[in-house]
């Protein structure tokens, strides 16, 4: 079958149906889509997608992904929060490595939308046949699969120059409380070759800036090791990380984040938990916690609803540490 030859896509429906001795069986009817495959652009874009996974448990949960391209080939494929209701499933997502090192990002690595649409999920003893397959997680491979389509098929949430993927962080927190013992150490990731420099002070990382640094803790990690303290800063302290990765000449786009060290608030006295509430149609989930233990709480995590974490993303990615 084929398409109507359009720029748009078109959607038809396939309608099957049984006869045996003059009898038919029910009428099924099938929607197919023919999705309209754009021209490979220049330079570097970022995309938010998400699919239905039915789950092994009978609980299905909505996979969530961050594609970055670059010359319209995907450069880096990241779980965008995607949370998992059931101890089987969460198997499958970590043990089976969906996400990992040689999980689907690696091999979707590279593809279009078109080579997307026609990669397959399903695992096989025939090694031709599990080209894109992830061995015992077929139900989230397979999502993996249709959230990047559904990336790849919406609007880009960022668009740039860049020739190469830019870096990755990823830390166990965005806010700390302000003390000398706190820090926060935010692993940085890019691609295979290239070179990573960063800055804290707000400014464009140049190949003079700094290059991650090992982990004091978990050695295999490299990144930034953020810290404040309340004698150097009593009020607090924001810091804006940026980094690039540089190879041969070429520059990915910047990606920053911020990182705040909180004094606890003298007029709230907030409590532990996790608390949700919705106005003009948009759901906000926000968790207080203690950090150091001590009944003193801080606002460290702000989640919207699917549709609202899509449509706001640029804005939470900025803004989020900010709301102390």
């Amino acid at each position: 079958m084929k398409g109507n030859g359009t720029d748009a896509d078109e959607t038809i429906s396939l309608k099957l149906a049984a006869q045996k001795d003059g009898k038919w069986s029910k009428v099924e009817e099938i929607p197919l889509t023919f999705v309209k495959i754009p021209p490979l652009g220049a330079g570097t874009k970022v995309y938010e997608g998400q699919a239905e996974c039915k789950g092994n448990e009978g609980k299905p949960y909505t996979v969530k992904v961050r594609v970055t391209t670059v010359n319209g080939r995907i450069a880096l494929l990241e779980d965008n929060g995607t949370e998992i209701p059931g101890y089987i499933d969460e198997s499958f997502w970590l043990g089976g490595d969906v996400m990992g090192a040689e999980g689907m990002p690696k091999k979707l690595k590279g593809k279009t939308l078109e080579e997307v649409l026609k990669a397959r999920t399903t695992p096989s003893d025939k090694e031709e046949e599990k080209v894109d397959a992830i061995s015992g997680a077929t139900l989230s491979s397979d999502a993996v699969k249709y959230a990047v389509i559904d990336a790849l098929r919406s609007k880009p949430l960022r668009e740039g120059t860049g020739e190469i993927a830019p870096p990755t962080f990823q830390s166990s927190r965005q806010v700390a409380p302000n003390g000398k013992i706190n820090h926060i150490f935010v692993t940085m990731k890019a691609p295979e070759g290239t070179v990573i420099h960063y800055t804290t002070d707000g400014s464009e990382p140049t190949e003079d800036s700094p290059t991650p640094s090992q982990d004091p803790i978990f050695h295999e990690d490299f990144g930034a090791d953020l810290r404040a303290g309340s004698e150097t800063y009593p009020d607090g302290r924001e810091i804006l990380l940026k980094a690039a990765a540089f190879q041969d000449g070429k520059r990915s786009e910047t990606v920053t984040g911020r990182y705040v060290f909180a004094n606890p608030n003298p007029k709230h006295s907030y409590e532990l938990g996790q608390f949700s509430g919705k106005a003009e149609g948009i759901t906000a989930r926000v968790e207080f916690e203690s950090p150091n233990f001590d009944q003193k709480y801080y606002l460290t995590k702000i989640r919207l609803d699917d549709v609202s974490e899509k449509t706001y993303a640029a804005f939470l990615r900025n803004c989020s540490a900010r709301f102390i």
